[in-house]
């Protein structure tokens, strides 16, 4: 990259202001000095060609107009085509590159214009002028991009093959006899007809369809010429009450409230549209309240998102077309603060989905790992276990994980983990906060540790675990869900282990205090122990 182009880069930044100039005002910028020297002793190129147009703002001592900033903003959309490629001329590929460049540039400008006229419909009398400036020298921006893509288009397209005529072959004249006149039948006549009756709702078609290009919002709507429509449905729109929509069959119409008697519509005032692109969705939002509380309102989809930017479209520029006429500024407001609440209860239901979505995801991932862990079968893939999660159908990975419990498990810290996952898929799926290993699901405790003892057919010790005493439920749960040949379940205190509950091969635990045994204390853990036997069997009742 020359010199000459890594100047004009580190002014790049300051050359893009001019999207923001302001008309009737002399436009500069810190190093417009710098620019137009560079410029004069420039080779010639497309880039000092450019650099040229764009400095005629600098001229403009008495303000810069509405087409002096526009012609400059294009002048500096072909200026950063050609820095950004660290090239001085443009070529067929950096031509077409300067085309993406313009479009991008047109869609920004769409949307400044719409929100100009917008914001133009509730400004007070003293904003609407600099708005409508705002909205004017936008308009010339969109001209200039426009007339400078036919142009660039032109230069590239290839000129069309023209291929040689071919001579038409000369045939030998022959005598031919003279076809006999016949008289048209009544089924030619028929046909004849419902061929006419073909070509005028061709022609009806192709009317709408050039009709439709003329529409101003994503319902593409289209006049309707009858003088009178007959509609099965008829609704009042909740935030135009002046207007409504009525429905024949599957096409939705728009009019004036004020047109409508019983089941029909008076339209010698060619009021009335047709809606050929609303949906039953777009409907709803336009006729209902669905912030009123009688509605069960779900994550929004794709296609509800298109529904509702199609209401958000459609009513914005009907206010813009009869604010003052038929509408009220207060009405616009009203409906400006209502979409503000629906859009963020859009973005608050859409949260809350993606949350369930990844906790669903993280439970998902620990069963499969559980299930692959021990060599078994998963029966879905992982989305789908993350879509049974979400709909409540998850009771088939509970008994799965049962299964591993009663028949892999015997570590302690296992049997808690996997225990906890269990609980928490349940949770998950009645929609309620899990208890896991929490004194909240069960107060029961006791104020001495609790031990688990793990004795084999050999009477060897295979695994032994320590509880507090204010995991009490935790500890019965796990003693309870442990598959052994010997498990004792007792307390420790003063560093002595004394057992209260012994199980064999899977049978119901025993009490090993016997009636004549002394100590109110033990009694005491007995009982407590117990009743969370007790309370958990009831649980898996």
């Amino acid at each position: 990259m020359n010199d000459e182009l890594v100047l004009i880069r580190r002014m790049m930044n300051s050359m893009e202001d001019i999207i923001n100039a302001t008309p009737g005002e002399r436009f500069t910028i810190t190093d417009g000095d710098t620019l137009v020297i560079l410029q004069r002793r420039m080779e010639a190129s497309d880039l000092k060609n450019a650099l040229g147009e764009y400095n005629q703002v600098f001229m403009k001592n008495e303000g810069a107009e509405i087409d002096d900033i526009a012609k400059s903003a294009v002048a500096m959309v072909k200026v950063r085509t050609l820095v950004e490629a660290e090239t001085e001329n443009f070529n067929a590929r950096l031509t077409r590159q300067l085309i993406k460049e313009y479009k991008a540039q047109i869609s920004r400008v769409i949307n400044i214009i719409k929100l100009s006229k917008i914001n133009a419909m509730s400004a007070a009398d003293y904003e609407k002028e600099a708005i409508e400036i705002t909205a004017a020298k936008n308009e010339a921006f969109l001209d200039r991009f426009e007339k400078e893509i036919v142009d660039l288009e032109k230069q590239i397209e290839r000129m069309p093959q023209v291929e040689e005529e071919e001579k038409p072959e000369k045939k030998e004249v022959k005598n031919v006899a003279k076809p006999e006149v016949k008289r048209t039948s009544l089924v030619d006549r028929m046909k004849s007809v419902v061929e006419k009756k073909k070509n005028q709702k061709d022609i009806g078609e192709e009317l709408r369809m050039v009709e439709a290009k003329s529409s101003k919002t994503k319902c593409v709507e289209i006049p309707f010429y009858d003088k009178t429509l007959y509609f099965n449905e008829c609704h009042p729109c909740k935030d135009m009450p002046e207007y409504s929509l009525m429905k024949r069959k599957n096409d939705i119409f728009f009019g004036l409230t004020r047109n409508i008697s019983a089941k029909s519509y008076n339209n010698s005032d060619h009021s009335l549209l047709e809606l050929t692109k609303a949906t039953e969705d777009f409907c709803q939002y336009m006729i209902e309240d669905l912030l009123s509380g009688e509605y069960c309102l779900l994550p929004y989809r794709e296609i509800d998102k298109a529904s509702l930017a199609m209401y958000f479209d459609f009513v914005s520029v009907c206010f813009g077309e009869y604010i003052g006429k038929t509408l009220s500024i207060q009405e616009y407001l009203k409906f400006k603060e209502y979409y503000n609440r629906i859009l963020m209860e859009m973005f608050h239901l859409e949260a809350g989905f993606k949350a369930k979505y990844y906790q669903a995801l993280m439970l998902a991932d620990r069963y499969m790992d559980y299930m692959s862990g021990y060599d078994l079968e998963i029966p879905d893939d992982r989305e789908q276990i993350v879509e049974n999660l979400i709909d409540k159908n998850g009771h088939r990975y509970i008994r799965d994980l049962d299964l591993i419990r009663e028949n892999h498990v015997i570590s302690m810290d296992s049997l808690d983990d996997i225990h906890n996952l269990i609980i928490e898929i349940n949770g998950f799926i009645k929609e309620e906060e899990p208890q896991v290993n929490t004194e909240d699901a069960w107060n029961e405790t006791i104020d001495v540790p609790i031990k688990i003892q793990i004795v084999g057919e050999d009477g060897a010790i295979e695994d032994e675990a320590t509880f507090a005493g204010t995991n009490l439920l935790s500890a019965v749960s796990g003693y309870m869900k442990q598959s052994a040949y010997i498990k004792k379940l007792g307390v420790i205190i003063d560093g002595k282990e004394e057992y209260l509950f012994i199980a064999r091969n899977g049978l119901v635990p025993v009490a090993l205090l016997n009636p004549e045994d002394e100590g109110e204390v033990l009694r005491g853990y007995e009982k407590s122990i117990l009743r969370t036997m007790i309370h958990l069997t009831g649980e898996d009742k």
